[in-house]
């Protein structure tokens, strides 16, 4: 069996307990206005072109078949037209200077289990294991459920990121080889869940409330995770009704909060897209002390950051 991925991250301190290999497989069916993971978007292979690498040898001018590539005279620099872009990635073989790139390969089960086990010693000595993340998992159920069966076999530790946007079947199959589920609730208004990730947040509620049941009756951990993000997610309303929402849960489950970043915006520009919330600004001080009152009041478990967990 095969699927699509688009990185596996090594010697991780996040998203899990202790050191951790992370498996991102390639496909989302959501559009989060503030997601950092650009090449996650699509399942496709994709180019990626980073022009502060090229050198200008013009290789990859003459190999386009496309006329996607050409040269700007005036600013003697190679101008990149993904809009012309076929993702032959002919430019990419000439390339001597990794300023373009491949984004995305696809893998056997074998091939990312075996660079899973190459991590093993790091594992037994720091309490850590795998996270399959994305994407989003349930694009490639059969593919992740796979993965997780056979780290599950070999002792690994378990662990899984998605929005719960998909089949409970799936879900639930995947969550019979993990033992830490990190569960995304993004906005519990439902138009204005659509309005921020394209997709109506009923199907996700509802997988939110069936996966807390399931964690709570076979002993697994689960954390509910909010991205707060500036204007668009962190009003008081929306934190107040996610933390009662939370707080009602089977299990009790902790909900981590995990402040706004733009790490990701420079590789939207690699693919040539635009990031979506690039002139936000993280949140300050005062506003995570408002977050944190509105918490306490609830009486939700919470904690902020993704590291440690």
């Amino acid at each position: 069996m095969t699927g699509t991925i688009f990185d596996i991250s090594h010697y991780m301190l996040e998203d899990g307990p202790g050191i951790r290999t992370n498996v991102f497989v390639k496909g989302c069916p959501l559009r989060c206005k503030w997601c950092s993971n650009a090449y996650g978007l699509e399942k496709r292979i994709q180019l990626s072109y980073k022009a502060q690498k090229c050198v200008g040898c013009g290789k990859c001018i003459q190999i386009c078949p496309e006329n996607a590539i050409t040269w700007n005279e005036k600013k003697s620099v190679v101008v990149q037209k993904f809009e012309k872009c076929r993702q032959c990635l002919r430019c990419v073989q000439v390339c001597n200077f990794q300023a373009r790139a491949q984004v995305g390969i696809e893998k056997t089960v074998e091939e990312v289990v075996k660079a899973v086990l190459d991590d093993r010693m790091f594992y037994r000595r720091s309490g850590g294991g795998v996270t399959l993340s994305g994407g989003e998992i349930l694009g490639q159920a059969d593919f992740v459920g796979e993965i997780l069966k056979k780290c599950v076999y070999y002792g690994i530790h378990t662990a899984i990121e998605t929005s719960g946007y998909g089949k409970w079947e799936d879900l639930k199959r995947i969550l019979g080889y993990t033992k830490l589920v990190f569960l995304d609730c993004k906005c519990m208004n439902r138009e204005k869940h659509k309005a921020l990730t394209g997709v109506g947040n009923e199907i996700i509620l509802e997988n939110i409330v069936k996966t807390a049941q399931w964690c709570e009756k076979h002993g697994k951990q689960l954390i509910i995770r909010l991205p707060l993000i500036p204007t668009l997610n962190d009003d008081d309303i929306n934190v107040r009704d996610t933390a009662k929402f939370v707080k009602e849960l089977r299990g009790k489950p902790l909900l981590n909060v995990l402040p706004y970043h733009n790490f990701g915006a420079s590789k939207y520009e690699t693919i040539g897209k635009r990031y979506p919330t690039e002139d936000l600004q993280p949140q300050e001080s005062e506003d995570m002390q408002r977050i944190k009152k509105i918490f306490e009041e609830v009486g939700v478990r919470f904690s902020v950051g993704g590291y440690n967990i």
